[in-house]
């Protein structure tokens, strides 16, 4: 779908951003797989905190029960709205062909966030070129 890769740029360049790491590098990279996509999102910032992303983890989880059960999921409590809208916006649009990582780059510093959706009519552009 539409917005997806901009809101994790914008949360690579708020999070891993700061005063002592003051030259970000964003790479950016999407490819077609078979039967899908994989696009990649990964900084040089201080990567993720290991509670952080378990915490971000056992949202996910949240959101798909939520998904699940049809509980109202437009309304749930603020915080990480960004990975929160791909998740569910992801999971409703491609429901179990869609996979989200999240990880620390095992080769230098940095965070990377996987999503990867493995569907044989993968739309080519997610959503229709009429501005919908």
């Amino acid at each position: 779908p539409k917005f997806t890769i901009q809101p994790l740029v914008e949360n690579a360049v708020r999070h891993a951003i700061s005063d002592a790491h003051s030259c970000l590098t964003i790479y950016v990279t999407a490819e077609r797989v078979a039967g899908g996509w994989h696009i990649l999102v990964r900084d040089n910032g201080p990567g993720f905190d290991p509670q952080q992303r378990e915490a971000l983890y056992r949202r996910f989880a949240e959101y798909e029960e939520s998904l699940q059960s049809g509980e109202d999921i437009l309304n749930q409590k603020i915080g990480n709205m960004a990975l929160r809208n791909i998740y569910i916006r992801c999971s409703l649009f491609f429901g179990n062909a869609f996979q989200i990582s999240l990880e620390n780059t095992s080769d230098t510093p940095g965070a990377q966030i996987e999503l990867l959706i493995l569907q044989e009519d993968t739309p080519s552009s997610g959503e229709s070129e009429s501005g919908s």
